[in-house]
């Protein structure tokens, strides 16, 4: 899928077909707007749609990767969204470990910042997700999976 209305299209479904958090309907537009202004001219690779607790509220995360960047966007239970942007280029360590019996914790350290997240260890999706990220790492040269 490489045309970006079509990816935001997919995005949307997934964010309005999850089970719970159920962000309202009324939002879809502004999401839709905010994800197309986050990606600018970028090039859609790849996406994850995962319920998350922000600041103690249901909510979700939505994780794009671009050709250039990973973008970060929560969206509160009542549509709060905010975002962070991470240059790919910038990368300068992954850690995946394994912190208890089945749940894992990814970090990415960039220049400035750090993104982070802890899920279940046998969650497909968001493993395959950040292999991508990591694989963007070794093909830029700048290292390997940790």
């Amino acid at each position: 899928m490489k045309d970006k209305e079509a990816y935001i299209d997919k995005i949307l479904e997934d964010v309005f077909s999850l089970p719970a958090p159920k962000i309202k309907e009324s939002r879809k537009e502004h999401i839709s707007e905010f994800i197309s202004s986050a990606v600018n001219g970028d090039t859609i690779n790849a996406y994850i749609v995962i319920d998350v607790q922000i600041d103690n509220k249901p909510g979700i995360y939505i994780y794009i990767l671009t050709n250039n960047k990973l973008i970060q966007i929560g969206i509160d239970i009542n549509g709060k969204i905010e975002s962070l942007t991470f240059i790919l280029s910038q990368i300068f360590k992954i850690e995946r470990k394994l912190t208890d019996e089945n749940r894992m914790e990814i970090e990415i350290s960039f220049a400035d910042n750090s993104v982070g997240l802890r899920y279940p260890g046998d969650d497909k999706n968001i493993n395959e997700f950040f292999q991508k990220i990591e694989q963007v790492w070794v093909n830029r040269g700048q290292g390997g999976a940790k």
